[in-house]
């Protein structure tokens, strides 16, 4: 399970590779998870990958083994790219097939429009296209206040 120093955080991912050690360079899929979930969301998607594919298995910084200092969380879509650059980096993967759920999806659509050299193909999985605006004033009150 390798962990990657990123400035304030630490970066968790699973890495899955069954595959033929004397093949070499097997295809990577990177299978990232959305909003409060982690990279045991894909578990049963190993043992049918991870013969063929090297499987890489983010966690987002905060979530799952991957940490964060709370106080300076800021996760845009920047950092998030940069994160996972560092992730595919840190693995040796040049090229990936990249599979994302729901928000992983539009961090998906982010990697492939500005890597498409390190982006063999995209999977979307129950993601939404864009993002709406969130009014401040939720049932609850300030949705900034429910989020913190």
């Amino acid at each position: 399970m390798p962990i990657i120093p990123r400035g304030d955080a630490r970066l968790h991912y699973y890495l899955d590779d069954f595959t033929d050690p004397w093949r070499a360079s097997p295809d990577a899929v990177v299978l990232q998870h959305g909003f409060s979930r982690s990279g045991r969301f894909w578990y049963n998607w190993p043992p049918l990958l991870a013969r063929e594919y090297r499987a890489i298995r983010p966690d987002l910084r905060g979530m799952g083994l991957s940490t964060v200092d709370p106080e300076r969380y800021a996760p845009t879509l920047d950092v998030l790219m940069a994160d996972l650059l560092a992730i595919l980096d840190d693995a040796g993967v040049e090229r990936a097939v990249y599979v994302g759920e729901s928000f992983g999806g539009i961090m998906g659509m982010q990697f492939a429009h500005d890597y498409p050299e390190r982006c063999r193909a995209l999977v979307l999985c129950n993601s939404p296209c864009r993002l709406t605006r969130r009014e401040n004033d939720t049932p609850g009150g300030s949705w900034l206040a429910t989020m913190a």
